[in-house]
């Protein structure tokens, strides 16, 4: 799959309908970025944005984590998703499960209490997030950032040809942006992008439904 192979990366199904907010973050290289990336309580991880429209993304806002896929829209039928969200709780979290397909949209809610869910492994929301962003990070990472392994070209740093580990590897960062290729295109029909920052994640109304006498 196309996807897989341009980002090279293997990652839960994700993806919110939040419109970004633009911070500041101005960083002098990927691997400052990515630090930043890290520590930031609300950001966004886009697994593979396509010309055509379909792309992953994984959230977190506040209490909330969203994961989803989203398809290249159908003139008829509008956009198919498959979607995972977990709402985080003093003494318990609600997952949810999406799915929307040839215009039927659906949503089930469960409830568990911390032990059920976490198995006592993480103790905060941040802590679940970083279950699956660990191993994205894990995979570009060039740490510590050398420029001389680089080039720049149209405003991308490009991992310079030989150089193992960073080989034709590429980055560009825009304000609060970090745009990643694993292998270098002047015009990518896919590439990932990291972003610190959002607007609050809202929950579809029907995924509420579902939630219903759980809270």
């Amino acid at each position: 799959m196309k996807k897989k192979v341009l980002l090279c990366v293997a990652m839960l199904l994700v993806v919110i309908t939040a419109s970004l907010l633009l911070v500041g973050c101005t960083s002098s290289n990927p691997i400052n970025f990515l630090e930043k990336f890290e520590k930031a309580d609300n950001k966004i991880y886009y697994r593979a944005i396509g010309k055509e429209g379909d792309y992953d993304y994984y959230a977190i806002n506040g209490n909330i984590i969203m994961e989803m896929v989203l398809s290249v829209p159908d003139e008829e039928e509008g956009q198919s998703f498959q979607a995972v969200a977990y709402e985080w709780f003093d003494d318990y979290v609600i997952r949810y499960l999406g799915i929307k397909t040839a215009g039927d949209e659906r949503w089930e809610a469960h409830k568990f209490t911390k032990e059920e869910f976490m198995d006592g492994k993480y103790a905060t929301i941040q802590d679940l997030y970083k279950v699956v962003i660990d191993n994205i990070l894990d995979e570009i990472k060039d740490e510590p950032f050398d420029k001389n392994n680089y080039e720049k070209k149209n405003g991308w740093f490009v991992g310079k040809q030989g150089v193992k580990g960073v080989e034709n590897k590429a980055f560009k960062i825009k304000g609060n942006e970090l745009l990643f290729q694993c292998e270098y295109s002047e015009n990518p029909e896919y590439y990932g992008k990291f972003v610190i920052g959002g607007d609050k994640i809202v929950l579809p109304e029907k995924a509420i439904e579902a939630a219903k006498g759980l809270k």
